[in-house]
């Protein structure tokens, strides 16, 4: 039996209580609802809908011509309600670890998205000697399998604190933050079937060469592996390194003043900027020693301090994650603390430090999340989609979006300890091809072991074609969707049709399409 998630609304109670207006005529022009009476009278006239309808989700108006009307900050998104009605986000767990011989434990980092389609990742513990695994499965959370598991003795490395990435010849790679023939750490490789394992680069505690990986690799546009250390860098500060992916050419680029505490947290890897730039933050480095952004070329030269933060209550201190490019090449991020509250800001700077500015500030306030930890990344409609360690409900942690210029800001998910969520997300989400976001959380279900988990906000998009109206809806693979519409105030739905989405998109029309406002229902199996 189907359970409709509009069937709990409260007509008298309106759910969103900020509107902000668009219309796109063509992809690219966007431009404000005009200070007409026409204008005007769709403000009131909506108004008085959204407080008649409180689960209203992807409404929009036939004039013509294609456009999409945004409510509170969805952009082309029309959001969903969660199965238990606390928020708005398409939400579905994938995976919760059990920390067994044959899976994994906890995670410190996200999951990435391969050449195949599959999700792939590491655990700092888990396995069969507890020292790590490395895994893949299917983005509907099928098909697990245990790639790779790091044990005793460990020559070949033990406990990858980052995620893996895919390199340009389509294997695996990744780093452990110790194990190695000097018990200083590895750099490894790993086909993506889990054969052809291999250690690349032992780090050793000479000086000046690197010791104990902070975080993961990444590969830069040169096809080079670059990463961080913890220490082993000039006076024993953490490091930035790069190497050819077979191990040859290693290099120590840069070294911080500040060494890092070894088991304490993964702090932030390195991102490669569309210009071909290496960016990346400090968690206790900076004039003020509360962290900084920077950014260095590739061959280590021209780094430069794009901002020190001062911890303070109008900014921001000791960020863990790093930062995000977004399309508009402007950098994102997040510090864990700082802040009007000391409780974590949310930030953008321009890749030349220019136009930092803050965001948000993150606060202990009713249902609000606080302490983030991965930046935000853009998800789909152009909004900046993010998660906070803690806050919510119970502490479990929430997940946020926002526009770009900051506005728009809200919790569109709140995690929910021991009701079958995982909680505390401490990872940068992932932008999957399917446009869903995926991550992972601290804490499972049980209380232990981590989590797997993706949203996928509902784009609903009209099309008018003479008398017809074509609604394009996208949203999760295998979910039914059903389309209504409603013509008169107040409103009466009728539906236009229910389909299972089996390719990411269905298009359903509407003969009698002279007009009116839509919305998309998730049916739930």
């Amino acid at each position: 039996m189907s359970k409709n998630t509009d069937a709990d609304c409260n007509p008298n109670e309106s759910k969103h209580s900020e509107i902000t207006w668009q219309f796109f005529e063509g992809p690219a022009m966007k431009a404000g609802l005009p200070s007409t009476p026409f204008g005007d009278a769709m403000r009131m006239i909506v108004s008085k809908w959204l407080s008649a309808v409180r689960c209203f989700w992807g409404w929009f108006l036939a004039v013509g011509r294609v456009f999409h009307l945004s409510l509170v900050l969805i952009g082309l998104e029309a959001a969903l309600l969660t199965t238990n009605g606390a928020d708005v986000a398409n939400y579905q767990r994938l995976r919760s670890f059990v920390g067994t011989p044959t899976d994994g434990e906890y995670f410190f980092d996200g999951v990435i998205e391969g050449s195949d389609g599959k999700l792939y990742g590491a655990m700092v513990n888990g396995g069969p000697q507890d020292g790590g695994i490395v895994f893949r499965m299917n983005k509907d959370g099928s098909g697990y399998e245990l790639l790779h598991s790091f044990s005793i003795p460990s020559e070949n490395g033990i406990s990858p604190w980052g995620t893996v990435i895919e390199g340009s010849d389509g294997n695996l790679y990744g780093a452990t933050r110790r194990g190695g023939l000097a018990d200083a750490g590895t750099v490894f490789r790993l086909g993506k079937d889990g054969t052809g394992f291999a250690v690349v680069r032992h780090f050793t505690t000479n000086a000046n060469d690197g010791a104990f990986p902070l975080n993961n690799v990444i590969e830069g546009s040169d096809g080079r592996l670059y990463g961080r250390t913890l220490s082993g860098g000039t006076n024993e500060g953490s490091s930035i390194f790069g190497m050819n992916k077979d191990g040859s050419s290693y290099a120590l680029l840069h070294s911080f003043e500040e060494q890092y505490n070894d088991h304490q947290d993964s702090y932030a890897g390195l991102v490669h900027g569309r210009d071909g730039m290496i960016y990346g933050t400090t968690y206790a480095d900076g004039t003020y020693g509360a962290g900084s952004v920077f950014r260095l070329n590739k061959d280590g030269s021209g780094f430069q301090s794009l901002h020190d933060f001062d911890w303070s209550l109008t900014d921001g201190g000791y960020p863990y994650g790093s930062v995000a490019e977004a399309s508009n090449g402007v950098l994102y991020g997040v510090t864990s603390g700082g802040g009007s509250d000391d409780y974590g800001i949310l930030y953008r700077i321009n890749r030349d430090g220019t136009g930092y500015q803050v965001l948000r500030h993150f606060t202990t306030g009713t249902g609000e999340g606080y302490l983030p930890v991965g930046a935000p990344v853009e998800g789909p409609g152009g909004l900046l989609y993010g998660t906070t360690y803690f806050g919510g409900m119970n502490q479990g942690g929430t997940i946020y979006r926002m526009r770009k210029d900051g506005t728009g800001f809200e919790f569109i998910y709140r995690f929910l300890p021991n009701s079958g969520d995982g909680f505390n997300p401490n990872a940068t989400l992932l932008r999957g091809s399917d446009g869903a976001l995926y991550g992972t959380t601290f804490l499972g279900p049980a209380g232990f072991a981590g989590s797997i988990f993706r949203i996928k906000p509902v784009a609903l998009v009209g099309e008018k074609a003479g008398g017809t109206m074509n609604l394009h809806l996208e949203g999760f693979i295998g979910h039914v969707y059903a389309v209504d519409r409603t013509g008169g105030f107040p409103a009466i739905w009728t539906e236009i049709g229910q389909a299972t989405n089996t390719t990411g998109r269905i298009t359903f029309t509407d003969g009698q399409g002279n007009g009116g406002f839509y919305r998309a229902r998730v049916l739930n199996p």
